[in-house]
């Protein structure tokens, strides 16, 4: 039983540490599309969330949507972020 809770910690640690880096891009991303032009600029919101998908591979699909559902940048090529 010991070892198992060793190990629940250790998952436990990694769980929470994976979180917090996680909300830190998260922010840091947030940031950037809110600076400059904000998200009037869309090619550069498509680069800065390709950019986004590409620091945080294990993420299949990055996508921004407006209000109303409708994608305003994707990390995926626009004819496969146009699928529904």
């Amino acid at each position: 039983i010991a070892r198992m809770q060793t190990v629940l910690e250790i998952a436990q640690k990694a769980t929470n540490t994976h979180f917090v880096e996680l909300e830190a891009a998260l922010v840091d991303l947030g940031e950037d599309l809110q600076a400059g032009p904000g998200l009037a600029d869309r090619e550069r919101g498509a680069a800065l969330i390709r950019r986004f998908r590409e620091l945080h591979p294990n993420f299949t699909a990055v996508n921004l949507l407006d209000r109303e559902g409708n994608v305003i940048a994707s990390a995926m090529s626009a004819e496969r972020a146009a699928r529904p």
